[in-house]
């Protein structure tokens, strides 16, 4: 089977590539190796959610994974974390940060599993389009029309976020909308301080209702009993579309990686599905 897939049916964005590339840009990639590498097991590509940069993997899960032996990678998308671009950071489109995905894939030494959050996970389904992963998995994606519920969701707790991201202001990463309401304000402020603005563009591509992308790998599809941004609910119509059902992780909110209280039992629900999963491959 090849690593990226060459039918045109597969990548309707492909011939806008094709017309109008996107550029290359230094890419941050952060990397933690373990030290007892499982034998035959692929290396995980973490993509982050849009208002953080790889190094929101390295605080807890990275070094967590690589103990259990998983050879771990975490990308920051242009325009984010470390990576160039910063200039035009508002102007940068979900194609522009594929073509960052991809191009991190194809250096890697191996074929890598993706986990992609929230933004990232729209990137990630964007991406198994045309790469042929182990398997993918989607924490709190926007797909669908995820975006119309998220919109819904600030209205109604923060109608002023939501009227200034119609007229193309930054919606603010709150703590509210990142981590659980139990999740103590000082526990988070380290990772708050690094956070920044969702670009407006951005904002209006989770907003527009999606197709369902055709997966050239299996899904697996997670989402948090707090998660404020992206409910549950809308998770299993999402997950259903796909053929797959959602993974609960219970109290846990948007952000379940950087929540002090949560991102052990969080990644644990996430490698054994991606265990369990690569179980079944033939």
């Amino acid at each position: 089977m090849p690593l990226f897939s060459d039918d045109r049916d597969e990548a309707v964005m492909r011939p806008l590539d094709w017309i109008f590339p996107s550029e290359a840009v230094d890419r941050e990639v952060l990397h933690v190796a373990p030290e007892e590498p499982a034998a035959d097991r692929p290396p995980l590509l973490f993509v982050h959610g849009a208002s953080m940069g790889a190094w929101c993997w390295k605080t807890h899960w990275m070094p967590a994974a690589a103990d259990l032996g998983w050879n771990c990678y975490a990308l920051s998308l242009r325009g984010h974390g470390n990576s160039g671009g910063q200039k035009r950071r508002h102007r940068w489109l979900f194609r522009d940060y594929v073509h960052d995905v991809l191009q991190t894939i194809a250096e890697l030494p191996s074929p890598p599993i993706l986990v992609g959050h929230s933004m990232g996970a729209a990137v990630v389904e964007r991406v198994v389009e045309r790469y042929h992963a182990p398997c993918a998995v989607l924490m709190a994606p926007p797909g669908d029309r995820i975006g119309l519920v998220t919109a819904g969701q600030l209205l109604r707790h923060h109608p002023t976020d939501f009227f200034g991201g119609l007229i193309g202001r930054s919606v603010p990463p709150r703590h509210k909308y990142l981590f659980a309401p139990h999740v103590d304000r000082r526990a988070t402020r380290s990772a708050r301080t690094r956070t920044r603005p969702l670009s407006a563009l951005n904002q209006y591509e989770l907003l527009l209702p999606d197709r369902t992308r055709n997966a050239l790998c299996p899904l697996i599809v997670v989402g948090m009993e707090h998660d404020t941004l992206i409910p549950f609910s809308a998770l299993d119509r999402y997950a259903r579309r796909r053929g797959t059902r959602p993974i609960f992780i219970p109290r846990a909110g948007h952000t379940p990686h950087l929540e002090p209280d949560h991102w052990k039992d969080a990644l644990q629900i996430t490698l054994s599905a991606v265990e369990a999963t690569l179980q079944k491959l033939p």
